[in-house]
């Protein structure tokens, strides 16, 4: 008992709300397996990596910001643990929301980035055209081998903003869009397969992690019906220092994983000099997610061994930290000397490791300089939305000129618009509707019962929305009611043929601040929950989702702009603000992910 609670690796478990969660967690973490030499030969050799990445750049690039992640060297071997424990429970995705700290490391040593390429754009040189942003600011996506059977896992990590914790609901966003593909797509049978098959991953700083609001609104989103993606793995990168703040001047709390308290988070706290620990935390976080589809968090505790970034002396502010870090050993130091006392591999073997690291390193430098991973214009064209807007207006094909910038009418037959508006007017046999919303229902039918007929704002959106859901036909079969000669009109009588998923979030928005809207019906005597965009043409639409939001801004329009970018062309994803100055608290999502999105999505 003293071996597993007084450890490298402790468990904060008792503020959960479930008997059966408490029960499971005690079990899970006595039941702990000790590795096996090859396991522990394995986390050496990324340990390895991770320190000869830190140190080759550290040499090349000396005057060079990267936000190295000296000192919790262990987040990588833990992240390979993590990926292999989900892949053996159905585990096909991880998308990342990653701080800047290790972000390089992450990029080449787990996702496969040539490291020739990032030093070209270290040193500036991988494009004569591109303007993009800081290299510690970039996503990538690869994919990882991971178990006996080299089962493969696709990674991405997405580009992220200076603003701290800004993507992480982006990425929620994103995963739960993805999750909503492949159920129904018909890939999976259940949201639980859905959830098990994509998870998102979220890499914090401890300061940001215990100190910005976007966190605990994100945390917010866990069990929310319309946010939640089946549980999200925290890891917290924790320096114990935020840029020259220590943490008795950061936070109230005596850990920076407190706040995951709020929503029963169960919180492992590994030691970042033990990496044998962070791997067996790792892998009790993807099985808990997996048994209980809950937020989970890994504290990993180390240090930070040089200043917020290499160009910053943190002597200045912090001088006893830094004189005990400065004669602390690395923890690929720590690990290699206790696996040659235990036998599992000697000296020699791993002098041979880093010299064939390091010659790999050095070949890729060399490729760097020759100009190997610098930019074509095609290339650059084709990555970029630049590319996308000329190969709009420059199309092959036998088309004339008129038909390339023709705009394909989106106008609809009133008929269609009538059978919308009866359809999103009617109850179902048995619903017990409210008296008021009755009459507004009544309201509404007369709206669209005659051709001179006028519409209020409300019902011209619930109209837009039914025929974005609805899959139609490319000729009505009623002819238009405007048209003389309906035979000479364009094909489907200016029909737009595409149908969409439709997703409306905001506070209150499935009534309508002001009552206007009433998307979302409620059974006066059952409490049932009706939707009746949902009833335009069963079989024959797309769906609908209405969701009332928590009440934030921040971390709710990012989770929105992210999940339009995992159901892009697929879906309108729409955020409603309150009221205008509601959206005040929205400007970082203003800024970053509607106005300069385009260089990062």
């Amino acid at each position: 008992m003293s071996a597993t609670y007084c450890g490298s690796l402790a468990v904060e478990y008792r503020h959960l709300q479930q008997q059966d969660e408490v029960s499971w967690m005690e079990e899970r973490f006595e039941a702990r397996r000790p590795l096996t030499p090859a396991q522990k030969r394995q986390v050496l050799r990324w340990l390895l990596a991770a320190h000869g990445f830190e140190q080759f750049l550290s040499r090349k690039f000396p005057a060079s910001k990267r936000f190295g992640l000296e000192g919790c060297e262990a987040l990588l071997p833990g992240l390979l643990a993590l990926v292999e424990a989900g892949a053996a429970q159905g585990l096909k995705k991880v998308e990342v929301a990653a701080a800047h700290r290790g972000r390089l490391s992450l990029l080449v040593n787990l996702l496969g980035k040539p490291l020739g390429a990032l030093c070209s754009e270290m040193e500036g040189k991988q494009s004569d055209f591109r303007v993009g942003d800081v290299k510690y600011h970039l996503g990538q996506s690869g994919v990882i081998r991971v178990g006996p059977e080299r089962t493969p896992v696709h990674v991405s990590i997405a580009p992220n903003p200076s603003h701290l914790e800004a993507v992480s609901p982006v990425v929620l966003g994103l995963v739960r869009a993805e999750q909503a593909a492949l159920h129904r797509s018909n890939a999976v049978n259940s949201q639980a397969a859905a959830w098990a098959q994509v998870m998102p991953l979220q890499i914090h700083g401890d300061a940001a992690f215990a100190g910005l609001g976007v966190v605990l609104e994100s945390l917010q989103l866990v069990d929310v019906p319309g946010f939640t993606v089946g549980g999200s793995v925290h890891v917290i990168i924790n320096n114990q220092v935020g840029f020259t703040t220590l943490p008795r001047h950061g936070r109230s709390s005596p850990h920076p994983s407190d706040v995951a308290k709020v929503i029963g988070a169960p919180v492992l706290h590994a030691n970042a000099d033990d990496p044998e620990a962070v791997v067996a935390a790792m892998q009790m976080a993807a099985d808990w997610r997996a048994r209980w589809h809950k937020d989970v968090v890994v504290d990993i505790v180390g240090y930070r061994r040089n200043g917020h970034n290499e160009l910053d002396d943190p002597r200045a502010t912090l001088p006893l930290t830094y004189q005990l870090v400065e004669n602390h050993p690395t923890v690929l130091e720590i690990y290699s000397r206790q696996l040659q006392a235990e036998g599992v591999m000697s000296g020699c073997e791993l002098s041979r490791w880093r010299s064939s690291w390091t010659a790999a390193a050095e070949e890729q430098w060399v490729a760097a300089s020759e100009g190997k991973y610098k930019e074509t214009a095609a290339q650059f064209l084709v990555s970029t939305w630049q590319g996308n807007a000329l190969a709009s207006v420059s199309r092959s094909g036998s088309q004339s000129p008129e038909e390339d910038y023709r705009q394909e009418p989106t106008g609809l037959p009133l008929t269609t618009l009538q059978r919308v508006g009866q359809a999103i007017c009617t109850l179902p046999e048995g619903f017990n509707c409210h008296q008021d919303v009755a009459t507004l229902l009544v309201a509404r039918r007369d709206m669209v019962a005659h051709a001179d007929s006028r519409v209020d704002w409300a019902m011209a959106e619930a109209l837009a929305v039914g025929t974005l859901l609805l899959h139609r036909d490319p000729i009505p079969d009623t002819p238009h009611p405007f048209l003389d000669n309906p035979a000479a009109a364009p094909l489907g009588w200016g029909l737009n043929r595409g149908h969409y998923d439709v997703r409306i979030s905001g506070q209150d928005c499935e009534r309508g601040t002001f009552g206007q809207r009433h998307a979302v019906l409620w059974d006066q005597k059952t409490a049932q929950r009706l939707v009746l965009l949902s009833s335009v043409k069963p079989g024959a639409q797309d769906v609908v989702e209405v969701w009332n939001s928590p009440l934030n801004e921040a971390a709710v329009l990012g989770f929105e702009y992210g999940y339009s970018l995992g159901a892009r062309d697929r879906s309108l994803v729409v955020w409603e603000a309150q009221f205008g100055d509601f959206a005040n608290n929205a400007q970082v999502r203003l800024q970053h992910d509607s106005t300069d999105c385009t260089m990062s999505y």
